[in-house]
């Protein structure tokens, strides 16, 4: 999940990085792999039990979709976009992804992808532990750090510069955090010995 987290904000903000991954292919491979249901499809899945993923493939749930696949469970796909009635059907602020497990409906990507390690206990550690503890401290790490300030200031300055007037300080701070945490997770995770690094 944490690996899932960490390319999809690389793959996401590859300019900040400068660099181009492989997980853009990925995402194509998913998204022709899976053959998306619509609404009402969901909603009968969902009443059956079955894993319903809704949102769509280029978003976060790029995140959940990758989990998915890592776990081998079935699951079905609704496409959604953002503020549509669809994601609002699961969302109550319309925001993508959503995960349908029966009748019960959660959302938010990391919290998703910590529910299904925890229900098929693989790739999430145990609740309760240190592991499990470290798990959570870097998740939302990602998420508050990275995710919310680092980056979403670095694109709604940079990115939209030409529609916002940018501002050079603001950039470069951004981008300085983003690289501050980066380094900082990157020796959390080199200390750890953990054998996903």
């Amino acid at each position: 999940t944490l690996l899932a987290n960490v390319t999809n904000l690389f793959c996401r903000y590859s300019t900040l990085l400068n660099t181009k991954t492989v997980i853009t292919v990925a995402k194509k491979r998913l998204s022709d792999c899976r053959k998306p249901l619509t609404a009402a499809c969901a909603n009968m899945a969902t009443a059956h039990g079955g894993l319903v993923l809704v949102g769509h493939g280029d978003s976060r749930l790029f995140r959940n979709f990758w989990m998915l696949e890592e776990l081998g469970v079935p699951y079905q796909h609704a496409p959604a976009l953002p503020g549509s009635n669809e994601a609002r059907a699961e969302n109550p602020l319309g925001k993508i992804p959503a995960l349908c497990d029966g009748d019960f409906v959660m959302y938010n990507s990391a919290a998703i992808n910590t529910y299904l390690g925890d229900k098929y206990h693989a790739f999430v550690p145990s609740a309760g532990t240190k592991l499990r503890g470290r798990y959570d401290q870097l998740v939302c790490c990602l998420i508050t750090e990275m995710d919310a300030q680092a980056l979403s200031i670095y694109e709604r300055h940079e990115l939209s510069g030409k529609a916002i007037r940018a501002s050079a300080g603001v950039v470069a701070h951004a981008s300085q955090h983003f690289n501050e945490v980066l380094k900082a997770m990157g020796q959390e995770l080199l200390l750890s010995g953990g054998e996903y690094l």
